[in-house]
């Protein structure tokens, strides 16, 4: 009998030991588990942070975008003057020769740069639209009121 009780007594000790490392374990997990959500949370945050931040710089990009664009026209319809790329001066000159017969007095000076963009139509490639980005905005807008 003593036997069995000893029997009984060392299967119920390693019972107790498998127990005690399974709930270590669990502890050990829950801890674990705890700590990554409160990581992926404070990592949450940053990157809300960081939407933030670049919603803000693309909102300050947009509103230069827009800013320098208020220089700028966009004229379609004029043939190169040649096949092959045109110059910026050769632009230019297309421009004022143009604003001239609408009757706008601009001048060389009036244009920071003149220059072809890609067309959006791949046939028509000897007609590539033309950006004209004046110096000063009171030349645009004597532009733009004769055209309008």
């Amino acid at each position: 009998m003593a036997r069995w009780i000893g029997r009984k007594n060392k299967k119920q000790i390693e019972l107790s030991k498998t127990v005690e490392f399974l709930a270590k374990g669990y502890d050990e997990y829950a801890t674990f588990k705890k700590q990554m959500e409160s990581d992926v949370g404070k990592l949450t945050q940053k990157l809300k942070n960081l939407e933030e931040k670049i919603n803000k710089f693309d909102e300050a990009l947009e509103s230069l975008l827009q800013y320098s664009y208020q220089y700028n026209i966009k004229i379609t319809g004029l043939k190169q003057t040649r096949q092959r790329r045109e110059t910026a001066e050769e632009s230019m000159k297309q421009c004022l020769k143009l604003f001239h017969a609408l009757g706008a007095n601009v001048q060389e000076y009036d244009i920071d740069i003149a220059h072809r963009v890609q067309s959006r139509n791949k046939e028509n490639l000897f007609s590539q639209p033309i950006i004209c980005k004046f110096t000063r905005r009171i030349a645009k807008e004597l532009v733009n009121s004769l055209v309008i």
